[in-house]
């Protein structure tokens, strides 16, 4: 399960959340840019590893937004 595997890779009290399709969002409440940058290469090293049918293996934009 795709959700499972990036709660993995988050912090307590991150929240991931099935966005549309395959597509994911994750929140990272009170995160700082180094810790959501952080977060952003612990799910790029995560995607080798799970099945993202609708993707080559391991090939899916991670994009972060930061809320002003």
């Amino acid at each position: 399960n795709v959700a499972n595997s990036l709660k993995k890779s988050l912090r307590a009290g991150d929240i991931v959340a099935r966005w549309a399709g395959d597509e994911f969002a994750v929140v990272l409440p009170n995160a700082t840019p180094e810790q959501a940058k952080a977060v952003q290469r612990k799910i790029n090293d995560l995607l080798p590893t799970v099945s993202l049918p609708d993707f080559k293996k391991g090939k899916a934009p991670v994009n972060i937004v930061r809320k002003k």
